[in-house]
């Protein structure tokens, strides 16, 4: 018996997916120009800026007004962004309204306070996972796995009800069978972080995070959410939907049933092997991919040509997810609350609002979608999803041939 079981993972993004870092793009380290975002490193300005532009800059950071000093200096670089473009580390798209935004904000202030101090625009951008080496995008192994995590716990629950008071870790631990980190099931598997296999297309871009309500507005009631009357929005670097096997990963599995170890194993029913995955998988992920394409689409929020490419691809992709040769995943920011949280368990918290208190629901009332604009009311794709096809031939299946053909394939290679 083999000690390892190694699997090949290729990897196509259905939506746009953004995985935080820590790091965020900002105005002091990139400028936009044309649509694109040229990133470089603070270093560099010395030698890039002409040398009386670099003595306007050095006089500017030695001032006492650090409001005003921060909205002059982003003034300056993106004035002078033809020396700092020369000398980018890397650059990628924005979204035609991030670049219209920065275009209006950058250097300026963007509204007062009470009392009429100033509030800057500092046009700060999330940055994705990414290789510090290379910059290309990555999607951690720990997200994968944290994703396959959830859709095994909800299998071994089956949609029961949580015992009373029991809190998250010791739910996990009933589930799985386990008291201590030796016997946790999912030690046993191992996912390998991802390596971008393309140098077609995009590999990121910056796009607006903009949230919408779920449900249909009350008669008389605008039905916008709270942070989409207020105005708000988040930039995030995201990596584009519908690219095609853009990603490699290795998903290991140690077989130790064979060892005598009982008291430092996992419990028999916790071996599994990679059907037994990808079957967990399907069954989480499939029923919330539908509950939200339903949503977004009776709500007409989602982007025509993503909405029908997604949908071929799904019907034609469907028997291998049913001979689990394939799965589905949800991953990092705004995969939304149902896809962290167990059928029969799942208790959503719901703010109400200043001097309200909050009240818990199966689901939340609002979803976080990609856009190109700042407020737009269409024209928008969720975050998060992925298709993951398991040891894979080299050939790809007719409908993932036919998709790179698509619209939206077209313009993402353009």
């Amino acid at each position: 018996m083999k000690f390892l079981q190694e699997h090949h993972l290729k990897i196509t993004t259905l939506t746009p997916v953004h995985i935080g870092c820590g790091e965020d793009y900002t105005p002091t380290d990139y400028v936009i120009d044309d649509e694109t975002l040229f990133a470089f490193d603070s270093s560099i300005v010395s030698d890039a800026l002409p040398k009386n532009i670099h003595q306007q800059l050095m006089r500017l950071v030695s001032g006492s007004r650090q409001d005003d000093v921060l909205k002059q200096i982003q003034g300056l670089f993106h004035e002078h962004r033809e020396s700092l473009m020369a000398r980018a580390s890397h650059y990628l798209p924005v979204a035609s309204g991030v670049a219209e935004l920065y275009e209006q904000r950058i250097g300026q202030t963007a509204q007062q306070e009470e009392k009429g101090k100033k509030v800057i625009n500092q046009l700060e951008i999330e940055r994705t996972f990414y290789n510090p080496v290379s910059q290309m995008p990555v999607i951690p192994g720990s997200s994968l796995k944290g994703a396959i995590r959830t859709a095994l716990l909800d299998f071994a629950n089956n949609s029961k009800a949580v015992l009373p008071r029991e809190k998250n870790n010791d739910l996990q631990k009933r589930l799985f069978d386990y008291n201590n980190f030796e016997k946790d099931p999912m030690r046993l598997i191992r996912l390998d972080d991802t390596i971008y296999t393309t140098n077609d297309g995009i590999q990121s871009e910056i796009r607006f995070a903009v949230n919408r309500s779920r449900s249909e507005p009350a008669q008389g009631k605008t039905g916008g959410t709270m942070a989409e009357d207020k105005g708000l929005y988040q930039l995030l670097e995201t990596l584009p939907e519908l690219n095609v096997r853009a990603y490699d990963s290795r998903l290991t599995i140690q077989k130790v049933s064979h060892l005598q170890q009982k008291n430092k194993l996992p419990s028999d029913e916790f071996y599994w092997d990679i059907e037994k995955i990808a079957h967990a998988c399907n069954k989480f992920y499939w029923l919330l991919l539908e509950q939200e394409m339903n949503t977004i689409g009776q709500r007409s929020y989602v982007k025509p040509d993503w909405k029908q490419d997604v949908h071929q691809l799904l019907f034609g992709i469907k028997p291998l997810l049913e001979s689990n040769k394939a799965m589905l995943l949800r991953v990092g920011r705004h995969s939304g609350a149902e896809a962290v949280t167990l059928n029969g368990v799942r208790s959503i918290k719901i703010m109400q609002g200043k001097d309200k208190s909050p009240t818990h629901e199966s689901q939340p009332r609002t979803l976080w979608l990609a856009a190109d604009a700042q407020n737009p009311r269409s024209g928008m794709v969720p975050f998060g999803w992925l298709l993951i096809e398991i040891d894979p031939p080299d050939n790809l299946p007719a409908i993932l041939e036919n998709l790179r053909s698509s619209p939206i394939i077209q313009n993402n290679n353009g």
